[in-house]
């Protein structure tokens, strides 16, 4: 009887943290990345059970651990999107976090984007039947300057083509006139398993393909049949 009843419980607690699991659904975020990269600190409160934020010193934000907005996984903890404190973000032209997903791997992770203060999903920019286009550079790398003045000369929105290219340092860009976000701390870099810059990587929705191109030639290549 105590072993039925006990396999019950687990029963129970195995499809409570399921539903769990399909309610925050690439809707969280790592609350130690996201602050760490905004010079602040994340301090874990065992007496509080709470990840504590400090900004100079200053707490700016108790995490508390409630399964609800936010908990702990292999010992990372994580938040909601919504219920992330973006006053940090200010003086902060543009940056980009990794979207984790508590329900299954993901090849590529969804995306974060903040510009001026303001938090967008990359997904939540892509049509119906579009190809997301992902590109690491860097300002150091003499091999990104002929992608990026492909760029600069041929770029043009399109509603079947979400772009999105990444600088993986902290210079003074050298580049503009397409979407660039930062990543100065290689955070989203080494979420995509990312070796290389340039290095570019597309999931294509309608055909269900997803490619990776390594070096100028192969990037440059595919970037001539979508502009």
């Amino acid at each position: 009887m105590k072993k039925f009843i006990g396999g019950l419980l687990v029963l129970f607690i195995f499809l409570g943290n399921k539903s769990y699991a399909q309610k925050l659904d690439d809707k969280i975020i790592s609350i130690k990345q996201f602050y760490e990269s905004n010079n602040c600190r994340v301090v874990w409160n065992s007496l509080d059970k709470s990840a504590d934020v400090y900004f100079k010193d200053k707490l700016l934000k108790k995490y508390k651990i409630d399964n609800k907005n936010s908990f702990i996984k292999e010992g990372v903890s994580y938040t909601r999107i919504d219920n992330l404190d973006n006053s940090v973000l200010t003086n902060k032209v543009s940056a980009v976090y990794p979207i984790y997903s508590i329900k299954e791997s993901k090849k590529y992770p969804n995306l974060l984007l903040i510009r001026d203060g303001e938090m967008t999903k990359f997904s939540d920019k892509a049509k119906t039947n579009s190809i997301d286009v992902v590109i690491f550079w860097a300002n150091w790398c003499h091999n990104c300057d002929d992608v990026l003045s492909f760029l600069g000369n041929k770029y043009i929105e399109k509603d079947n083509i979400n772009l999105i290219t990444i600088c993986i340092d902290d210079m003074e860009l050298k580049a503009e006139g397409f979407p660039i976000f930062r990543d100065g701390k290689s955070i989203v870099f080494d979420s995509y398993k990312a070796k290389y810059v340039p290095s570019m990587y597309v999931n294509d929705k309608s055909q269900g393909i997803q490619l990776e191109k390594v070096g100028k030639d192969e990037i440059l290549e595919y970037l001539k049949t979508i502009y």
